[in-house]
């Protein structure tokens, strides 16, 4: 069994990879989408890593329900922030402690 530890390294290590936050000192409370801008092919990806790793079943995950898709004008929300918070706002929010604890359990499970 991987420790939490372990499993928080792992994901920091990741997320530092896809979207460039540091690997240490990122509080569990992050928001993917609306505090780390995590979008479409990067949360995929990421999610992808996760899989592998912890071998996690996502069979009832709804992907738009979390991440906002990426498109053609993704730059835009980037550059104008109240686009970026009106797409964000749409998501549930989606934390690194949750993350973590999927992983602990294999499989996913909707956060409360």
């Amino acid at each position: 069994m991987t420790s939490r530890a372990d499993i928080r390294d792992f994901v920091a290590e990741r997320l530092s990879y896809y979207v460039g936050t540091p690997r240490a000192g990122v509080p569990c409370e992050t928001r993917l989408t609306h505090d780390l801008r995590m979008v479409g092919d990067d949360a995929y990806y990421f999610l992808c890593d996760l899989q592998d790793e912890f071998s996690i079943e996502f069979i009832d995950f709804d992907f738009s329900k979390f991440f906002v898709r990426e498109d053609k004008f993704t730059i835009l929300w980037y550059i104008i922030p109240g686009i970026w918070r009106r797409h964000a706002r749409r998501c549930t929010p989606l934390t690194i402690n949750h993350i973590i604890d999927v992983c602990e359990r294999q499989k996913w499970f909707d956060p409360e």
